[in-house]
């Protein structure tokens, strides 16, 4: 049984004084930049066997946000190897159909869900007090493509004079046209 410590670069102080204050011996430890999909760590979790263990100092290694923690632990049980976490008395090991798991899928679904809520009350708040349109603001001065046109300026003209496509002047016009 190999025991593979794996930190964010600037922490294997920690997490060594944390293993050995564990009685944690670690083989071989693996440092990372805290960077976005934790390439080693994939890598380990594709190296890791049935009877290693990957040890970390605390969840927050796996993932800066829950559901990111989630899906690097289902990654490493996948190769049925254990993750030991040495803040606290936790070893997970074989819990891809079982309780922890599962409730640690549900805690991430309910922090999405509390996120997206939260984000869409703040939303309607800011549209409520007028902070906030839906949309890209308007960069078209209707009337003074109006103005040109009037003036006998073709599309092209009024589109380079206005710094807008021609296409955009020709949408007001057939407007124009209409009313």
């Amino acid at each position: 049984m190999a025991r593979i410590g794996y930190c964010i670069t600037g922490a294997a102080g920690s997490l060594r004084d944390a293993a050995r204050s564990a009685a944690v011996a670690l083989d071989h430890l693996e440092e990372e930049q805290d960077i976005i999909g934790r390439p080693v760590l994939r890598r380990l979790a594709q190296v890791a066997g049935a009877t290693d263990e990957v040890v970390v100092a605390d969840l927050q290694t796996l993932g800066a946000l829950l559901a990111e923690v989630e899906a690097n632990v289902s990654m490493v049980l996948i190769g049925r190897a254990a993750i030991r976490v040495l803040d606290g008395p936790v070893v997970i090991r074989d819990l891809v159909d079982d309780g922890p798991l599962q409730m640690l899928r549900l805690a991430a679904r309910l922090a999405r869900e509390s996120d997206r809520q939260r984000l869409r009350e703040d939303v309607d708040n800011a549209e409520e007090a007028g902070h906030f349109r839906k949309g890209r603001p308007r960069s078209v001065n209707e009337r003074a493509i109006f103005k040109l046109r009037a003036q006998g300026l073709g599309a092209t003209a009024i589109g380079e004079k206005l710094g807008i496509a021609r296409g955009t002047v020709y949408r007001y016009l057939v407007r124009l046209d209409q009313t």
